[in-house]
This record gives C-alpha cells, sequence and structure tokens, in this order.
C-alpha cells in the first residue's frame, strides 16, 4: 500500500461466542467469558485482513464475551445471551436483526473515516458472525465482498431433522427469526449476493 490510504476496510465478525481478540490475534482476556479460542492462528482473520494492506475492525456478537456481566469467575454467556435473545423475540426483533443495526451504524460511521475507501468495504463473518454478514451484504449495495465461512445450512432441513431436539445440538435460538423459513434459508441469502 502507499502508506497513507484510503485503506479498503473490513468487518470481521466472530463466531458464536468467540472474542474480538480472537480475530486480531492478540492474547485472550482474563474475563471468564473471553477464552474461547478455536484454531486461533486460523480465526485471526482481521489480523491476516490487516497484513494484506485492509483496515480491519473486529467486533464481539450482541450478547458475548464482554458485553455480558460476569459473575464470579465463571462463563456464563451461554445463558445470559439466551434470555438476551428471548427478550429480542418478546419485543419483536431478533438477535441478528439487533446485529445488523449495530453494524450498520458503525458501517456508516466507518466509511466516513479519512482513512478509508468508502466503495472498498467488505465484511467477513465466521460461524454466527456469518449470518449479519450475508445479511449485510445483500442489504448494501456499498458492500463489494462478503465471506461467508462455516456456517452456510439450510435452517429448515436442520430443525425438521432432529428427532430428539432436547439433545441435538440446534444453533441455538439466536438463530430463530419468526417466519424466516416460509420464505428463504440461509443459502439462498448467500444466493442473492450474486447479482449483486
Amino acid at each position: 500500500s502507499n502508506g497513507n490510504g484510503p485503506f479498503p476496510g473490513v468487518l470481521c465478525f466472530p463466531g458464536s461466542m468467540h472474542p474480538k481478540e480472537l480475530l486480531a490475534g492478540e492474547p485472550d482476556l482474563d474475563n471468564p467469558n473471553c477464552h474461547q479460542y478455536k484454531y486461533p492462528d486460523r480465526n485471526a482473520q482481521a489480523l491476516y485482513c490487516v497484513r494484506q494492506g485492509y483496515v480491519a475492525v473486529a467486533f464481539h456478537n450482541p450478547g458475548t464475551c464482554e458485553l455480558v456481566e460476569v459473575d464470579g469467575n465463571v462463563e456464563n454467556q451461554g445463558s445470559m445471551r439466551e434470555k438476551l435473545v428471548t427478550g429480542y423475540i418478546g419485543m419483536g426483533t431478533t438477535y441478528l436483526g439487533v446485529s445488523v443495526f449495530q453494524k450498520m451504524r458503525f458501517l456508516d460511521w466507518f466509511k466516513k473515516q479519512p482513512l478509508i475507501n468508502p466503495a472498498k468495504i467488505a465484511l467477513i463473518g465466521h460461524s454466527l458472525g456469518s449470518e449479519p454478514a450475508m445479511a449485510m451484504g445483500v442489504l448494501r449495495d456499498d458492500i463489494v465482498a462478503v465471506v461467508s465461512n462455516d456456517f452456510v445450512c439450510d435452517d429448515r432441513i436442520r430443525y425438521c431433522s432432529m428427532t430428539d431436539f432436547e439433545k441435538a445440538e440446534n444453533g441455538g435460538i439466536m438463530h430463530y427469526v419468526p417466519g424466516e423459513w416460509k420464505y428463504f434459508s440461509l443459502p439462498d441469502i448467500l444466493a442473492a449476493h450474486v447479482p449483486k
């Protein structure tokens, strides 16, 4: 790069309960909710982007890591996030809706920064983070690339195929968008990127 900018920008969204520090290649925090370090070298997507000359920003998912009150020295983000998501649905919104809303507001601010080339914005999402990346890619024409890393399944098939729901890994209530199944699934959202 020329060292002065403007530079392409990348927003990086982690998997389920992984901390933003994992994406940045940083050590974990002294917080029981921030120790989900799975494959630290492969999942340091923000650090990789910076090394390629991009300005990268790493996020926590709503209701995870530092965004959850610590209760002693015990990891409690799973139960806390489930309560949060249930509240969202009760208020007529969803986890995905809140996650996308927050990231859209950040993107609006990010594009105005002098170091950022607003015509070159990409999103990278791992697992749970791939859902807001996919949704934003469909909703915004100013996003030029979306990398969806791990979590492209037809959620209708996943939910219908479970026989022992109490023991099954259903992916969590944070994936639930009431009524979505009538119209599309996650692969349909990715397919909607093709014309763009």
